[in-house]
């Protein structure tokens, strides 16, 4: 009987010392929270300005949209890459985040390199 009351005690400390280290953890995370999520919503309008500068980095040529119409560029060249896309993208379960930008990057390298 002596056994099963230290077991007893024991198992009772070990869960207040638990409990005392997930209060200190916990406190410290909605510390570390708060502290983040203030630092991350503070944005000054440099920092957008800059963002926009660096959007038209990311842009294709800015004739690449008449290039496609006027038929210097093969539509269906790209309409066949953006279904390879799409078909890989389900395939792996990849988001929808990750088509956009495949179709970005193709454009992109579509707008500055001559294809054969």
């Amino acid at each position: 009987m002596a056994l099963m009351i230290n077991n007893n005690l024991f198992g009772e400390n070990e869960e207040v010392e638990q409990q005392d280290q997930s209060s200190r953890f916990s406190h410290d995370l909605l510390v570390d929270e708060d502290e983040f999520s203030f630092r991350s919503s503070y944005i000054d309008e440099e920092e957008v300005a800059m963002l926009f500068e660096r959007e038209n980095m990311h842009l294709p040529r800015q004739d690449y949209l008449m290039r496609l119409q006027n038929g210097d560029l093969d539509p269906t060249h790209r309409r066949d890459s953006i279904d390879w896309i799409a078909k890989v993208v389900d395939y792996y379960d990849f988001g929808p985040l990750t088509a956009y930008l495949s179709a970005n990057y193709l454009d992109r390298f579509a707008s500055v390199n001559q294809l054969p």
